[in-house]
């Protein structure tokens, strides 16, 4: 998963920093993170895991409107 990828990249391993850097609680961000069947709202909240990471995601609204870190150059 692209948003697991880039916390362990970026060292980002206990519960509370995994919460700190998608902007929500511990324990909600860890449920979503290593939970093996997602819920409903589960992809909306990883693509705005993933806005918040900066990570650019194809098909992903934020992505796509501009609203990340990485733009097409003009």
């Amino acid at each position: 998963m692209l948003v697991g990828q880039a916390l362990h990249d970026r060292g980002i391993k206990t519960p509370a920093a995994i919460g700190a850097a998608i902007g929500m609680p511990a324990a909600e961000a860890t449920k979503l993170m290593t939970g093996k069947q997602w819920r409903a709202g589960d992809v909306a909240l990883l693509e705005a895991a993933a806005t918040k990471l900066r990570l650019q995601v194809p098909g992903c609204a934020a992505s796509l409107n501009g609203t990340t870190h990485h733009q097409t150059k003009k």
